[in-house]
């Protein structure tokens, strides 16, 4: 297996508990590769698809970024076009299980 069949291969997860993170530098390769801003292409009236694909390329660039091998953006926005996305369920919370919403840190006072 190849570095890019790693990065390329793995289907990209989408979740509202796990944010779309873009840095400038994957917007300015997104508007290269497409020729249209982050703005176009979530705005009203968007291709439905072409959101789909911009979820991708965020989570390709992102891989590609941390390998050190980065793709041109057309190659990127192609591939961000082919690649598996696994829409992932929201995990209900168990109210017996203890488990909270929040994130915060246990209280200095108590230790929980």
């Amino acid at each position: 297996m190849t570095m890019t069949d790693a990065i390329y291969g793995a289907p990209v997860e989408v979740s509202v508990e796990r944010p779309l993170r873009l840095s400038a530098d994957c917007m300015r390769a997104l508007e290269k590769a497409t020729g249209r801003t982050m703005a176009e292409l979530t705005g009203e009236g968007a291709d439905q698809a072409d959101q789909v694909q911009l979820l991708a390329f965020a989570e390709l660039y992102r891989r590609y970024r941390a390998s050190g091998h980065m793709p041109t953006p057309a190659e990127l926005w192609e591939q961000a076009g082919a690649i598996d996305l696994d829409f992932v369920p929201v995990r209900p919370l168990d109210p017996t299980a203890g488990e909270s919403t929040t994130t915060s840190p246990p209280s200095a006072a108590t230790g929980a």
